[in-house]
């Protein structure tokens, strides 16, 4: 179940950030999942639910889009919020693809200078886990302008909290350590 109430959780933010508020929660979200060819088995999965739990996930929705309220500010057009921005990045002559998607990006792209905030979200589980994919979009960033993100923020919607942190480059550095060992992983065993 916390696998759909992300993906629910994730269609509501972006309606929030991109037209500043959300309806009833479930039906929003669903509307807009009914839209994606990609979700519908979330949509059917949902349309398949008892009416007890379909109360009991839109309590949750509530809930987790109550807390986003709180947390996510109406942004001027000038920042240009972009929700679900993918990034891919080819190595190794596109032998090896890293992709990655930015639940929020903020900010104008200045070549060499590092000016957007990268946002976050997690519904649940470990907090760590989140920080680490956090971490890891911020060095897809890197890879495709050549400039990181200058800040990084991330949300908890079920527990309606953030925690907003600078860019350093230990951490930077840290990941592109992980991401190197995972490749020479792959590499060793013909993957």
């Amino acid at each position: 179940m916390e696998c759909i109430t992300s993906c629910l959780v994730r269609v509501l933010f972006r309606q929030l950030v991109t037209a500043g508020t959300v309806g009833d929660p479930l039906t929003d979200a669903l509307a807009a999942l009914r839209v994606d060819p990609w979700r519908q088995e979330v949509v059917t999965h949902i349309s398949g639910c008892s009416s007890p739990a379909r109360a009991a996930l839109a309590e949750s929705l509530a809930n987790h889009v109550e807390h986003l309220r709180g947390l996510t500010p109406e942004f001027a057009p000038g920042w240009l919020p972009r929700t679900n921005d993918r990034v891919a990045i080819p190595l190794a002559g596109g032998r090896v693809v890293l992709h990655g998607v930015f639940d929020l990006l903020v900010g104008v792209p200045v070549t060499g200078v590092a000016s957007l905030c990268a946002i976050g979200l997690t519904t649940g589980g470990s907090w760590d886990a989140a920080r680490r994919a956090l971490d890891y979009v911020v060095l897809l960033e890197l890879l495709r302008s050549g400039t990181p993100p200058f800040r990084v923020a991330l949300l908890h919607s079920g527990l309606g909290r953030v925690v907003v942190d600078d860019v350093v480059e230990a951490e930077v550095g840290a990941m592109v350590s992980q991401v190197a060992g995972r490749l020479y992983a792959m590499a060793a065993s013909g993957e």
